[in-house]
């Protein structure tokens, strides 16, 4: 599923998130990424990928996602439904901004 990791740095770049990508040893790929206040992680491994939001009740070093994904087309469905809304909250604030 390594493969994927282009498409998520590619959609991040272009909402100009901060992210952070780590490689380990094992092949397992992990991406850290911001919006706005909130901090995500996104896990990569073997057939599997994983999404977790981070917060003062989690650990950033959980390995057990809040929604993992075998196939690759339900987690691009799931990432861009979530890149939408951050898109759609800035352009709602643009507006707000200029009005």
């Amino acid at each position: 599923m390594v493969p994927i990791l282009p498409y998520i740095l590619d959609q991040l770049k272009a909402l100009n998130l901060k992210h952070v990508v780590h490689s380990f040893p094992s092949g397992a790929i992990m991406v850290d990424f911001w919006i706005d206040q909130s901090f995500y992680v996104i896990q990569i491994e073997g057939e599997l990928i994983g999404i977790s939001e981070v917060t003062e009740e989690t650990t950033p070093f959980d390995i057990v996602p809040d929604r993992a994904f075998k196939s690759t087309d339900d987690f691009k469905m799931a990432f861009e439904k979530m890149l939408r809304e951050v898109a759609d909250r800035r352009i709602i604030a643009g507006r707000l901004r200029g009005s």
